[in-house]
């Protein structure tokens, strides 16, 4: 029996038999299978913590970018609710930085 990963990172991953997975989607290899995450609540709780931070209430542009940035970290692997909030804090300021450069300088 195949096992069904219930994360979207694993559709589509198909394992081989030297512990090598291929990625389907991307043609990307993996050395080793992710972990599949249950509790999804340390992501929630870095998304309230950061809009909560960033003044963020009712604007979903911004809280989907945040979202976005929160889902991109998990799918790098940081899986500790404060090292994704503290991480996402550092990018979401670098981001507003070279944003900001940029219209300075036009």
């Amino acid at each position: 029996m195949q096992e069904v990963a219930i994360n979207e990172d694993d559709a589509g991953t198909f394992g081989n038999h030297y512990g090598v997975d291929n990625d389907a989607f991307i043609g990307a290899v993996h050395g080793s299978r992710s972990r599949l995450i249950v509790d999804f609540s340390f992501i929630k709780n870095a998304f309230k913590t950061l809009c909560r931070e960033q003044g963020v209430t009712r604007d979903r542009k911004a809280s989907v970018e945040i979202a976005t940035l929160l889902l991109v970290l998990v799918k790098e692997g940081v899986v500790d609710e404060e090292r994704l909030t503290s991480l996402a804090r550092t990018r979401w300021e670098e981001m507003a930085t070279v944003v900001s450069d940029r219209f300075q300088s036009s």
